[in-house]
């Protein structure tokens, strides 16, 4: 087995400039240090820019990966071939329109916004309607009575998690008209 003398540091020293400390000094980690050298073979200016911008890379793969995971936990269009856009939907609720209703707006319209609008100022009952089955079929796949999905439903305007969360904690049951149809 070989060991390191004082010339193979010397040579670790000169083919990274920055060394582990000059890579922390600059905010990166020892290994994207040694990646931005290697990359911009010991270009130190061209390293920093390499590092800064394969984290901006990476940042917006992340983000593009979230937001499709999340636009497929909303659920396809009506037209099949795309799913319900989570970007679309923030861009309804930050107009004032209830999540719900926003989703629902945007699967029937195919993404395209003013379509959602107008279905929502125009037809709310057929979305409420829609809106309703879907959310019904939701809660009662977590084991709660469809009447109480109902009752919690309507008693927080339509919104999931808060009806979700008022089942929870009420141990399913919730006080009102429990004679509701199912």
């Amino acid at each position: 087995m070989r060991t390191l003398d004082t010339s193979d540091l010397q040579f670790q020293e000169s083919a990274f400039p920055w060394g582990e400390r000059g890579a922390l000094a600059q905010g990166f980690t020892a290994t994207e240090g040694r990646l931005g050298l290697r990359a911009t073979r010991g270009q130190v200016e061209e390293a920093v820019t390499y590092i800064r911008n394969r984290r901006q890379e990476l940042e917006a793969a992340r983000e593009k990966d979230l937001m499709e995971r999340e636009s497929r936990k909303l659920g396809k269009c009506v037209d099949g071939k795309q799913w319900v856009s989570e970007h679309v939907v923030s861009q309804l609720v930050s107009m004032g329109f209830n999540r719900e209703f926003a989703i629902e707006a945007l699967r029937n319209s195919n993404n395209v916004i003013q379509q959602a609008i107008t279905l929502i100022n125009e037809q709310p009952e057929l979305l409420r309607r829609q809106l309703t089955s879907t959310l019904i079929q939701q809660i009662t796949e977590l084991g709660f009575l469809r009447n109480m999905a109902k009752l919690a439903l309507r008693n927080n305007n339509f919104n999931l998690e808060r009806a979700i969360e008022e089942l929870t904690a009420n141990n399913g049951c919730i006080d009102g008209e429990g004679s509701l149809s199912q």
